[in-house]
């Protein structure tokens, strides 16, 4: 991606700001301050990146994962925006409008970033270099959540749409309660990924035609992903083919469509599935959007593990009478 000057210069400071973190050591420990009390580099973040993507308002904030598995970074949009969009969305989807579809994808105005803490943790396997692998990985990032991932989740979408009965179809349309739960299929593959195009072997062709990511920066790029991700193998899974991405696009996307009829029949299970979703994540704006789920979808909250009887009754109501007009 071309960028004008002054808008690459507001993405050094980033880098900047990186660097000098890199570089700190307290005094009578001789080791590195945290990054969790960095706050220096999410000031430059969320002033650098509206920079980078005009129109977009972006909140980041460090997360501390206890998986072995790293993420690296996540960009997810606003949880309430969201859930505001998804009729629209759905709606797009089941006449295969992906114009309308990624206007309505554009439209979203604030986005969370989710940053792991181990990037800026020095020794640590993943580890960045230097601040400019840094904002690398971010301007990847940001392409990747705005523009690579809702256009596979258009044409996944469609195949999948093709194994959907006319009842299936109608009620993720239709049924607020049910909509809630088609939302983890829009954020499912948000975070960090290389999608390979070209077989295994294109990495270096992926990230040349990277184009969200400034040309300054695409060889800090393939430096990182060559001395941090591809000989590590707890982080190997981030690089996939556009086939596999693909396969777990579409689990989510089934997930959505088995639980029109688990709401019915099988809600012990639908709810222990939400519970072990929310108890195993690491992502805040994840669990919070399974706990939403339950809550609004249901009347279960997996937090507590507990269900609003009224609410769920009520739920079920609306649920039987879209499924008699279907």
């Amino acid at each position: 991606m071309q960028l004008a000057t002054n808008q690459i210069s507001f993405l050094q400071p980033i880098a900047d700001a990186v660097n000098q973190h890199l570089q700190v050591r307290n005094r009578a420990t001789g080791k590195q301050p945290s990054v969790e009390q960095n706050k220096e580099i999410l000031f430059r973040l969320r002033h650098g990146l509206v920079k980078l993507a005009p129109g977009r308002q972006f909140t980041p904030y460090w997360v501390t994962s206890q998986s072995t598995q790293p993420f690296i970074m996540a960009i997810y949009p606003d949880r309430q925006e969201l859930i505001s969009h998804s009729k629209t969305f759905l709606k797009c989807l089941d006449e295969g409008d992906s114009k309308a579809f990624l206007k309505e994808w554009n439209g979203f105005t604030k986005w969370v970033m989710e940053i792991d803490t181990r990037l800026l943790t020095p020794e640590h396997p993943l580890c960045v270099d230097n601040g400019e692998q840094f904002v690398a990985l971010c301007c990847h990032e940001v392409g990747h959540a705005t523009m690579e991932n809702p256009l596979r989740l258009i044409e996944n979408f469609i195949y999948q749409q093709r194994l959907m009965g006319k009842v299936e179809t109608m009620m993720l349309s239709t049924n607020a309660f049910v909509r809630k739960f088609a939302l983890p299929m829009f954020v499912y593959t948000i975070p960090f990924r290389v999608i390979l195009h070209n077989g295994s072997d294109s990495i270096k062709e992926e990230i040349a035609a990277d184009h969200f990511v400034p040309e300054e920066y695409r060889g800090e790029l393939l430096n990182y992903m060559e001395r941090h991700i591809l000989n590590n193998a707890d982080a190997r899974h981030l690089v996939m083919t556009k086939e596999d991405f693909d396969n777990e696009q579409q689990v989510a996307i089934r997930f959505s469509r088995e639980t029109i009829r688990m709401i019915k029949t099988r809600r012990k299970v639908l709810k222990s599935t939400l519970k072990a979703q929310y108890d195993q994540g690491d992502s805040k704006y994840m669990t919070e959007l399974v706990e939403t789920i339950g809550i609004k979808g249901m009347g279960y909250d997996p937090k507590s593990d507990e269900t609003n009887t009224v609410y769920e009754e009520s739920s079920l109501r609306c649920y039987d009478m879209d499924m008699e007009a279907c």
